[in-house]
């Protein structure tokens, strides 16, 4: 028995745009973080708690395309809560990217947190610092603006990336950690 299904005019383009609709809707769907509620939220805090602080720009990749000549010079980390804010301090002016809806997780070492966060809706968003967990480098392949060199990043390094609203441009800052200042 052969199953046939001859579709002509109106319930052709009917079935096609159900099929289309099916079809985006899978795309859309949002992330599911599949860790049970309680580790989500231990890993946030612990990541939050072991990230914030002052750090050093020690390289950078798309340092200042979208700016004149920004030449980052510090990062400092600080939260509230469960919500991060990330100040990029340049030589003239700062970029505070403020974090919402963030989500720590911490490395099987059990030493390695990492943060995200979904970011602001313009301006900049999806910002991310972690610690490195392997040796790897960075690279851009430039599109328009031509390659650039790669960043190697070490094992123990932290890094700092996050992306412009429009253009999607990634932006990498290699970080130092300062001493913590100790009364």
């Amino acid at each position: 028995m052969k199953l046939s299904i001859f579709l002509k005019g109106n319930e052709l383009k009917i079935f096609v745009a159900v099929l289309l609709s099916a079809l985006a809707s899978g795309c859309a769907s949002t992330y599911q973080d599949p860790r049970p509620l309680g580790v989500q939220q231990a890993e946030l805090a612990t990541s939050l708690k072991e990230l914030s602080g002052q750090y050093d720009v020690i390289d950078a990749r798309n340092d200042f395309y979208s700016f004149t000549k920004f030449e980052a010079k510090a990062l400092i980390v600080s939260r509230q809560e469960n919500v991060a804010r990330f100040s990029l301090i340049g030589k003239e002016k700062t970029i505070t990217i403020d974090g919402n809806r963030c989500s720590g997780r911490i490395g099987a070492d059990r030493i390695s947190p990492r943060l995200y966060c979904d970011g602001q809706k313009v301006g900049f968003f999806a910002p991310v610092v972690e610690l490195a967990t392997k040796d790897y480098e960075v690279t851009l392949n430039g599109g328009l603006l031509g390659g650039q060199e790669a960043m190697p990043v070490k094992t123990g390094d932290y890094l700092f990336s996050f992306f412009e609203s429009g253009s999607g441009r990634p932006h990498y800052y290699l970080l130092k950690r300062r001493s913590a200042v100790t009364e």
